[in-house]
């Protein structure tokens, strides 16, 4: 089943999409005019919501438009009854129609609409009736010859594009894209994923992608400018063939994320009601990350962290070498974070002994190591410069390329007044203290931080450009992570 050879078939169903022909998806998600379908003229439904979320993102007159069969105006949008009446047509319609009626609009589309996606659910994912419509959605998309995202997707986000499918979504754009086969999650991957400091360059929905599925897109984002990290959560691509050809190109020109799903039987039988895929396997899924290079992950939250850690250090020098230092607070959480690294693959090479020594006569080490993990008293009463004096001497003696600090927030509030000053000036200040080094941050107990404890943490961790992470093995993880993906622009021959 594994090798760099192997290549998993296509599913059955799935139309062809050879490798050339290409679609230029800029337009997806740059569009110039907007068109929602599906919007009532007299109570709130799914497509009043995107309409008032594009209008929220400045989408004005002109360059948004509704379609309906009898209103002008629907929430202060411009009303036509179809996407014909709209002189020289849309980049992008979002369809929320109910499943039954979206084959005859999308075939009404023809030469008007350069891409639909179809919001509405009812299709493959529910079975054999479904299964029929989708053929019939599938059959006016090959008479309008457009393009089609879905059904049963959320929409697309990006940011330079003002594309948004949820209320709030920040326009600050970055180099991170994500293709997701679960709307839901998409949703999830914006939100929490905004708040840890990613910043998105493209995220698209892809529901059951009858037409357009990851494989073409990740192809596409292998050369798109504005991405340099890609994330893909992936349940049974009907693409598959074409996806592991778009992972090999990837490799070592931009770091991909796999979050495979329904992997184990129950996770299938969902995965089958869900956007009606087939589900994969975990062997399949580790015979693609081995021969492409690419970094697979099992839960959300490593998707998020490695993603994280990627977008802040993918593309920054670091000392060469395998090893990580580990510094922080003494006793039990010390050995954890050892287990932790070990549990990812990660060694920690001990600290030679000429430094072990200065950092003896410089007052640490009574009672404590000062090997790796290196024990420090990181909390509420330590003295500004602890973390100077133990990482100055340290990387200057042995250049680290990644430090994991771990600080246990309880302490700030259990053994301190509660003032979260200290770590957050240590926070601003870990990036020139580590140097060339990769600086990661394991807050430990950060959800039993009060109030708004944690979201200022968070905060200063992001203005700091410093990955955070809430437990030891999720840091772990994603320094694991980055240096695979430094390993693989090693074996392809770019600069790490």
């Amino acid at each position: 089943m594994g090798g760099v050879g192997w290549e998993p078939p296509t599913k059955p169903g799935a139309k062809p999409t050879e490798p050339g022909t290409a679609t230029d998806f800029g337009p997806l998600f740059s569009p110039r005019t907007v068109a929602v379908a599906g919007a009532s003229a007299t109570k709130q439904g799914f497509g009043n919501r995107f309409l008032q979320a594009y209008r929220t993102a400045g989408w004005t007159d002109g360059t948004l438009f509704a379609i309906h069969p009898t209103a002008d105006r629907i929430d202060g949008v411009p009303a036509v009854p179809s996407v014909a009446d709209i002189p020289g047509g849309v980049d992008y319609l979002l369809v929320t129609v109910p499943a039954a009626q979206a084959p005859a609009l999308v075939a009404g589309t023809a030469g008007a609409a350069r891409f639909v996606q179809v919001v509405s659910g009812g299709f493959g994912e529910t079975g054999a009736g479904g299964a029929d419509r989708e053929r019939e959605l599938l059959d006016a998309l090959r008479s309008a010859k457009t393009r089609l995202l879905g059904p049963n997707c959320l929409g697309t986000y990006a940011p330079r594009g003002r594309q948004v499918f949820t209320f709030g979504q920040s326009l600050e754009p970055g180099p991170v894209s994500v293709l997701s086969q679960s709307g839901g999650l998409a949703g999830d991957i914006t939100t929490a994923g905004g708040r840890r400091g990613i910043r998105f360059a493209r995220v698209v929905s892809l529901g059951n992608g009858i037409d357009v599925a990851p494989g073409e897109l990740l192809e596409w984002l292998v050369d798109d400018p504005e991405t340099e990290v890609v994330g893909a959560y992936l349940e049974g691509p009907r693409d598959g063939a074409r996806l592991v050809r778009a992972l090999r190109r990837a490799a070592g020109r931009k770091p991909v994320v796999l979050l495979p799903g329904g992997l184990s039987r129950q996770g299938a039988e969902a995965v089958a009601s869900h956007t009606g895929s087939l589900a994969g396997d975990d062997r399949l899924w580790d015979a693609i990350a081995a021969g492409t290079g690419a970094i697979r992950v099992s839960t959300l939250e490593d998707f998020l962290g490695v993603l994280r850690m990627l977008q802040v250090y993918a593309h920054r020098p670091a000392p060469a070498g395998s090893d990580v230092l580990v510094v922080g607070p003494g006793g039990g959480a010390s050995v954890l974070a050892t287990d932790a690294c070990d549990r990812a693959g990660l060694t920690l090479a001990p600290i030679v002994a000429a430094t072990r020594q200065a950092l003896r006569e410089n007052g640490f080490g009574a009672g404590t190591s000062v090997s790796n993990p290196v024990e420090v008293p990181i909390g509420p009463a330590s003295a500004p410069d602890l973390a100077a004096r133990v990482l100055g001497p340290v990387l200057a003696g042995q250049p680290y390329p990644d430090v994991l600090l771990h600080v246990n927030v309880q302490s700030y509030f259990s053994y301190g007044t509660g003032d979260l000053t200290p770590l957050v000036d240590l926070l601003g200040r870990l990036p020139e203290l580590a140097g060339p080094a990769r600086v990661t941050v394991a807050a430990r107990n950060l959800d039993t931080a009060p109030g708004d404890a944690a979201d200022r943490i968070g905060a200063a961790a992001v203005a700091a450009g410093v990955p955070l992470f809430g437990t030891l093995d999720a840091a772990a993880t994603a320094i694991a992570a980055v240096k695979r993906w430094t390993r693989s622009q090693a074996t392809e021959g770019r600069p790490a």
